[in-house]
């Protein structure tokens, strides 16, 4: 039911704009993007005979073409283009139109979900632009990464809104600051011109990594008074699991985010907590059931070019599942970055992690030092 009154909402909002639209238009293509290059040194305890220092670069591109109709419709198209694999290949996480006017905002194509998108998680404006939301995991080696609770690899918000696929978005107009936001994807492993109907996933450590029906509902917040700025969001997703065979079954999604930043006088201070519970586990045969949690919290100030700030970010699931016990991260960041000219900063961010895992064999800790540059156009 909730899928339908997405798609209805959005396919309506369409509708009471679309029919009285007569004159052509003549479409303007915006075009910008964003780059930054990395160099990072790690010390960790296992760190599998790994070099301990790197690089690392990534390139996006946005063309946007758009054209505003003679009843005040304006429709287009975005695709972001991404130099960002290791196998030098180009790729896409954006390409979707859209239609806005006074019904809202419609997006219909590749894209991320509504609370990846729109939700807040506190001031991020430092370092590497987040630290756990950054690249600092980057850099620790693939078996640590894959040892790290499934929020902390990417999954801030609620769980799948970060990862790009079919999807369609509706925002509502703002009505004093506040705006309703909602997506419906089909499937998460399926994006572009890709058709998945199959209702079996990929299973792994007896998690389920691929849902079907994922729909996603929230609002947004922005506001000030004297002198103070307000950001917050709460969203809510859920979703039916792909089971990985017949004779194993996994749990749905279900998953929520809330986050709130305020602001005064170059200060801002803010946090987030998202729960997905044991969504994508398996059903049966496991030995523990902790949910998966992330909760952050982190501050900055900004003067002039320069912004300083801090966080800290505790993580945590069930780790593996034939184990008890937890898989806790905990997560120190600081950091600072400086605006050496318009759309050009440089960067440099220290981050001390903490990984207790419950199978002993995969606890490390270690620091990561980034340094980055980055362009925006």
């Amino acid at each position: 039911m909730k899928r339908y009154l997405v798609i209805g909402c959005a396919a309506a909002a369409l509708c009471t704009a679309a029919g009285t639209a007569s004159a052509q238009s003549k479409f303007n293509v915006l075009i910008g993007g964003d780059a930054f290059f990395q160099f990072g040194y790690v010390d960790q305890d296992k760190d599998q005979g790994l070099r301990s220092t790197e690089a690392m670069n990534r390139f996006r591109l946005n063309v946007t073409p758009t054209a505003k109709a003679d009843n005040g419709l304006e429709y287009g198209a975005r695709v972001r283009i991404r130099a960002s694999r290791g196998t030098a290949q180009l790729d896409t996480d954006r390409a979707y139109i859209f239609a806005e006017g006074q019904f809202g905002r419609v997006q219909a194509g590749t894209q991320a979900g509504a609370s990846d998108e729109f939700g807040y998680i506190g001031p991020i404006d430092w370092g590497t632009y987040g630290s756990a939301d950054g690249w600092w995991m980057s850099f620790i080696g693939d078996t640590a990464f894959g040892n790290l609770p499934l929020q902390a690899q990417g999954n801030l918000r609620t769980l799948t809104s970060s990862d790009a696929y079919t999807r369609v978005v509706y925002l509502t107009p703002s009505f004093s600051g506040l705006q309703g936001i909602a997506s419906y994807g089909t499937t998460t492993d399926s994006t572009l011109t890709d058709v998945k109907r199959s209702k079996a996933g990929t299973a792994a450590n007896g998690r389920v990594s691929a849902y079907q029906d994922v729909y996603e509902v929230g609002a947004v917040y922005t506001g000030e008074f004297s002198g103070v700025s307000i950001n917050g969001s709460a969203f809510y997703s859920g979703g039916t699991a792909k089971d990985g065979s017949l004779a194993m079954q996994y749990e749905d999604l279900n998953s929520w985010q809330v986050g709130l930043t305020v602001g005064y006088n170059g200060f801002k201070i803010g946090g987030s907590y998202s729960n997905a519970y044991d969504s994508g586990y398996q059903k049966t045969g496991r030995s523990n059931s902790a949910d998966q949690e992330t909760a952050m919290v982190s501050a900055q100030y900004n003067t002039g070019p320069i912004v300083v700030g801090a966080g800290y970010t505790y993580s945590q699931d069930a780790g593996d599942l034939t184990a008890t016990g937890k898989n806790k991260l905990n997560l120190y960041s600081v950091g600072a970055n400086y605006t050496v000219a318009p759309g050009l900063t440089v960067g440099l961010e220290y981050n001390y992690f903490d990984l207790d895992h419950n199978v002993n064999a995969n606890d490390d800790k270690g620091s990561v030092v980034i340094f980055d540059t980055r362009l925006a156009f």
